[in-house]
């Protein structure tokens, strides 16, 4: 194409043309045509990488494929040949790929995430370790002053108990300091996540589809202005802009795969540094541990096995907490994906003891998957599920706004609000959140098990060597006692109780809705992927909408009822699995607090032998038992934020 100079123009695209007629001496013309290895942290660097490579090539796809710039010209005779007309136009779009490689730069988020995550750098390189030694220092002089007055037959002096005082005293405030540093490196970047995914990053399929319909809609008016101007060559018009057209689809199909690209691995990246943001809730879980553990170590006299006993749990959540944040939170060369949908319960025990069995054994109610894995898994099909019904008036008054239903990024935006939402002693309004805040106790309660058992053997450490019914009893009040873990075990039956019961309220006749689903599937014209069949499962109808949106449109009448049908049965199906989940906690709890009871209720001198809470009660075994559920929790609620 070889375009004439235009005059100048706002448009993109011009076009001209020149009559004059012709000399008789002329030859009569006719008119005619002429795209883990290590920590959380980890993982999202690697998916910021792969995110920045994938801009990279994207950007250097735009750049080959210019759109423009394009024109023509052209000319023919008309009026029986008298006359000679010339056209010509003109188009250059190459505006665009200097915005689509502004688009595809504004999704590399690897810029901004790094400015976001940077109080998260701070807080790990230097906040904490300064906590950390100041807490340990403080620990330590307690110990040593514990110690100090026990050698002294249990004669605490005055200055003593002042130096106590004032350690114990110091503790909370290295923690809350400690954990208002992680609060605020988690709510920066709770809330970039948040905005990001809120629509801060304009899609790239959006930017090009309105791109290429400009495009169209902006040339073709130029070619119809122009086809209006002329007397002749129509046609050459037509053929030389179909030319530009069949080119523009052409560049846009050559750079297509790198917007893909970029897609996919933006949305990896957003999934990886929300894994991120997640390890934060678990560190909350465990800093409210290692203050509960000292405030109960201070309830006991410096002589008291239960004092040592809290103490060692403190320091050695405290540890684990340290080695957590810095494996989590620290560079490395992870590449793990993350997916809501991951099997979590990988790691937890495959056979718990007979809940008859005398043991500190998991009982069998507590195997996963019934705790937590499950509960969450089809949350997406229900938010898709409740939009559809959100069109039926009946089902908005029957059912909760869907404010109180939650998702994970509404709970991201609440977290980029207020970091410390979840350590509220009263949980969230809403289902998805309140679930999370239950299971974030149940994760604190798991690890209280698993370190009180680990260290129920400090209590027959004493010096001098105490009675076999003395150090039984202190095992007994480490079990029963007010802040034991049967009395938590009571404490989490009573949450999980509670949800239950507000889980119950919601749900409707699911066996009605059910009936619905059958009676619209049989109206339909013929039989359809989807159908739920008689006596499936409740997973299959959790399943129930999606797979109706995914059924053939050819009666839409009948299609509609199906997939509304549908929707209600998945909405109810999520509800009343959930609610399962939660009854299965709960009666997991009374399982545990009974067993535990059992133990309890033995002889001080029999509970005082340590070789029958090693053998007899397995208790190295049951601590390990205990570990690994919490650890399962532990990797279920860093996901929750993933959409």
């Amino acid at each position: 194409m070889q375009p004439s100079d235009p005059p100048t123009a706002s448009s993109p695209s011009q076009f001209g043309i020149a009559s004059r007629r012709k000399s008789p001496s002329s030859a009569r013309q006719g008119c005619g045509a002429d795209a883990d290895a290590g920590g959380a942290q980890a993982a999202a660097l690697a998916a910021l990488l792969a995110l920045s490579n994938s801009c990279t090539n994207a950007s250097a796809l735009v750049n080959q494929n210019q759109l423009g710039p394009y024109g023509d010209s052209g000319s023919c005779s008309y009026d029986c040949g008298f006359k000679d007309q010339s056209w010509w136009w003109k188009a250059d779009y190459r505006p665009t790929n200097s915005n689509l490689v502004q688009v595809v730069a504004a999704n590399n988020i690897s810029g901004p995430y790094t400015t976001a995550f940077q109080p998260t750098q701070t807080w790990v390189n230097t906040d904490l370790p300064a906590s950390g030694n100041s807490l340990t220092a403080t620990l330590a002089a307690i110990a040593q002053i514990d110690a100090a007055i026990v050698a002294a037959g249990g004669n605490e002096t005055p200055a003593q108990s002042s130096q106590l005082a004032a350690a114990f005293n110091n503790l909370p405030g290295i923690l809350q300091v400690n954990l208002n540093q992680a609060n605020y490196a988690l709510q920066k970047l709770a809330s970039y996540l948040s905005w990001v995914q809120g629509g801060g990053v304009g899609p790239i399929q959006g930017y090009v589809t309105a791109a290429q319909s400009y495009i169209k809609t902006d040339a073709t008016k130029a070619e119809e202005n122009l086809i209006g101007e002329i007397a002749c060559g129509s046609g050459d018009v037509t053929n030389s802009f179909n030319g530009m057209f069949a080119d523009v689809n052409a560049k846009f199909a050559n750079m297509q795969p790198g917007f893909d690209a970029v897609t996919a691995k933006l949305a990896a990246a957003l999934q990886a540094g929300d894994h991120v943001a997640g390890v934060f809730l678990t560190l909350q879980s465990d800093s409210t541990l290692v203050s509960e553990q000292i405030t109960q170590a201070q309830s006991y006299p410096p002589t008291s096995g239960l004092r040592t006993m809290h103490l060692n749990i403190a320091g050695n959540e405290w540890s684990d907490f340290v080695q957590e944040a810095n494996f989590q939170l620290q560079p490395g060369s992870g590449v793990h994906s993350v997916s809501m949908n991951d099997e979590t319960d990988s790691a937890s025990p495959r056979s718990p003891a007979p809940a008859s069995s005398l043991s500190f054994r998991m009982p069998r109610q507590m195997a996963l998957p019934g705790i937590c894995r499950g509960a969450l898994t089809y949350w997406p099909q229900m938010l898709a599920a409740l939009a559809e019904l959100r069109q039926d008036p009946a089902f908005r008054l029957a059912f909760p706004p869907a404010n109180l239903i939650g998702s994970p990024a509404q709970l991201r935006a609440a977290l980029a609000t207020d970091s410390a939402w979840l350590l509220r002693s009263t949980p969230p309004a809403d289902l998805y959140a309140w679930f999370v805040w239950l299971t974030l106790r149940v994760h604190q309660a798991a690890r209280t098990f698993h370190l009180t058992l680990l260290h129920l053997p400090d209590l027959f450490k004493s010096m001098p060597p105490a009675s076999p019914a003395s150090s039984g009893a202190l095992v007994g009040e480490a079990l029963i006692g007010s802040t034991g873990v049967i009395q938590l075990a009571g404490n989490l039956k009573g949450l999980s109780n509670i949800f239950a019961q507000h889980l119950h309220k919601l749900g409707g006749d699911l066996t009605s809705a059910q009936a619905d689903y059958d009676a619209a599937a049989a109206a339909l014209p013929e039989q359809i992927p989807g159908q739920r069949k008689r006596g499936a499962e409740i997973s299959d109808s959790m399943l129930a909408y999606s797979r109706a949106c995914a059924t053939t449109h050819h009666a839409q009448q009948h299609h509609s009822q199906f997939k509304t049908s549908a929707a209600k049965v998945t909405a109810l199906a999520v509800i009343a699995n959930m609610t399962s989940a939660t009854q299965s906690a709960s009666v997991a709890w009374q399982s545990t607090m009974t067993q535990f009871e059992a133990i309890a209720a033995c002889e001080a001198a029999r509970l005082g032998d340590e070789d029958f809470l090693r053998n007899e009660l397995q208790l190295e075994t049951a601590a390990n038992e205990w570990g690994a559920f919490a650890g399962v929790i532990q990797k279920f609620i860093q996901r929750v934020l993933l959409d």
